[in-house]
């Protein structure tokens, strides 16, 4: 009986190895992902700025101004800028 119980334990710490192999081959394959979803997301947030600021760029207004109207929550001054390069 002492064979069989040898046995099995080596056959237990075998399936652990595999296992564990496999969970640091998962792990390596969602870090890799984590990182593409993060490339992706600067991309696409690159583009839409880019888009925005193109919008923005003959109207006198830089973004920063946008950005600074939003944070402080007057968003009057930027309409104000908006409307007196627009000429009204």
């Amino acid at each position: 009986m002492n064979e069989n119980l040898l046995e099995n334990l080596k056959k237990e710490k075998e399936k652990l190895a595999v296992l564990e192999n496999s969970k640091i081959n998962i792990e390596k394959k969602i870090k890799k992902s984590k990182i593409k979803i993060a490339q992706y997301t600067l991309s696409s947030n690159s583009e839409y700025y880019e888009s925005l600021s193109d919008a923005i760029a003959n109207t006198g207004i830089e973004f920063n101004d946008i950005v600074s109207a939003i944070s402080s929550g007057n968003v009057s001054t930027l309409q104000e800028k908006l409307n007196n390069s627009s000429g009204e």
